[in-house]
């Protein structure tokens, strides 16, 4: 004779089973997770050519001279003496170059951005105004004590006036500088730079020992992000945009920001005597600082896109299942109506293609309205699905303002990027709150027995204010209890 299992036993293996279907639906939440990780591939490679084609990430370091010096180097060369190879000492003149950067440097940027696309991807891009400023100290003494050498002769007259930047193309037209005797220098892509960038601009030019003071402006374009290497002693640089996401980028952090809709502005200060560059140095003879490490600049960057926002929401989609499980679980032990698992996997798919509704409609139209589309016609159709199962469409409506309130509160972590960790607490406090208040008076042990239909009454009180009757056929006699 087979051994009934008891009513608490029964209502144990049913809750262990949705726990098992709500594990199991998180392997499609995770390929959903794979699915987005490698859009976000596809949409940053067409990010990356649609950025390469405005002129690139510019990086720009300078201004710079570079000055030419012959010193006089004692070498060891091979010599005939009495018709015999011998070894002689014998001074050579050989061509270094000293390279003096800015004593005060001050960079000024104003930026207007946009958004290209390709397809359905789009990538921030930029065009704007720099203001130079840059102080040069040229000291002839400072030069000569950079070689252990005796220096023959400094080349002053021989110059080179250069611009550090990551690719000539973030230039629209040939950038030209005006010397303080009024010459106009036209800079030119020179590819062989010697290391702080990928190339520069140079052009040939005459100074003197003493202060060089020049001001110029640069139109210079890109996209994605632009960078400035505070080579002079002390630097100063001054960004501003109108691109209301920025994430600022390198090894030093702006002391002044401002961040609002309608765009952002920075400053990044370095006091005279603080970098890490030095004023005179000769190239290949000491290792400067990485870039990166050094460098002020600014990403424009959506901190709220498309594929971000869905990786993060995923993030929630065991509480997005586990909740309306609850709910109707509940409804199944209080109405007296069985549901068969199938029909909860059904709710569980639905909750995960809320996830792949999300993500293509949000790459068609804005995330807010794709959201908004992806939420209401998930909670229609678990409404809808849950009263036609209960065969009372007053039950299913109930999951409308929970189902709603979920979706609320995600969108709410979702927009924001610096209280997402306290919403999402917060919210969680909140639910868990809610079902030990509702579930507190349910004997768990007893549920299916008379006790639970007692307990039953209660609980429907609290969800509906009605009254409440069973029949003689469930329980062989009738009780009624009044709505509370």
């Amino acid at each position: 004779m087979q051994k009934k299992l008891s009513a608490g036993t029964s209502f144990g293996i049913k809750a262990c089973i949705i726990a098992g279907i709500s594990l199991a639906l998180l392997i499609p939440a995770a390929m959903l997770s794979s699915v987005v990780r490698e859009r976000q591939r596809l949409s940053l490679d067409v990010q990356e050519d649609i950025i390469k084609g405005a002129g690139g990430n510019p990086r720009i370091a300078g201004p710079y001279l570079i000055v030419p010096v012959d010193i006089i180097v004692n070498e060891i060369v091979d010599d005939i003496a009495d018709g015999k190879v011998v070894k002689v000492y014998r001074d050579t003149i050989k061509r270094k170059e000293a390279v003096i950067f800015p004593r005060n440097l001050s960079i000024n940027g104003k930026m207007l951005t946009e958004e290209r696309s390709r397809g359905i991807y789009t990538a921030a891009v930029f065009n704007g105004a720099f203001d130079f400023n840059a102080v040069f100290d040229i000291q002839e003494e400072k030069i000569r004590k950079l070689f252990t050498e005796n220096v023959d002769h400094i080349y002053f007259e021989n110059s080179r006036l250069g611009i550090g930047i990551s690719d000539p193309k973030i230039f629209k037209e040939v950038p030209t500088i005006t010397m303080p005797d009024g010459t106009t220098l036209e800079l030119i892509a020179n590819l062989t730079s010697w290391g702080i960038t990928n190339s520069a601009l140079e052009a040939g030019v005459s100074v003197y020992q003493g202060q060089l003071e020049l001001d110029f402006t640069m139109e210079i374009g890109g996209g994605g992000t632009i960078s400035f290497l505070p080579i002079g002693l002390g630097t100063d640089v001054q960004l501003e945009a109108d691109w209301p996401t920025p994430s600022f980028m390198g090894g030093n952090a702006p002391v002044l920001r401002e961040i609002n809709n309608e765009g952002f502005t920075a400053e990044w200060k370095q006091p005279r005597g603080t970098g890490k560059y030095p004023e005179y140095f000769v190239p290949g003879s000491q290792n400067l600082p990485h870039s990166y490490e050094t460098s002020m600049g600014v990403e424009f960057f959506d901190s709220v896109g498309v594929y971000h926002k869905t990786e993060r929401a995923l993030k929630y989609a065991l509480l997005f299942i586990v909740v309306p499980f609850a709910v109707i679980l509940l409804f199944e032990v209080f109405s007296k109506k069985r549901i068969h698992p199938i029909q909860y996997i059904f709710v569980g798919i639905a909750d995960i293609v809320f996830y792949a509704l999300l993500l293509s409609l949000a790459e068609q139209m804005h995330f807010t309205l794709a959201y908004c589309v992806a939420a209401g016609g998930v909670i229609m159709l678990i409404t809808f699905y849950t009263g036609a199962v209960l065969k009372n469409f007053k039950r299913g409506i109930i999951l409308v303002p929970i189902l709603a309130f979920l979706y609320g509160y995600l969108y709410s972590a979702l927009q924001s990027q610096d209280y997402a960790l306290l919403i999402g607490s917060v919210g969680m406090f909140v639910i868990l709150a809610a079902v030990m208040i509702i579930t507190r008076n349910i004997d768990w042990y007893s549920l299916g027995g008379k006790k639970s239909r007692d307990k039953a009454a209660s609980l429907e009180t609290v969800l509906f204010p009605e009254e409440i009757t069973y029949t003689e056929e469930e329980t062989g006699d009738t009780e009624t209890n009044d709505s509370v």
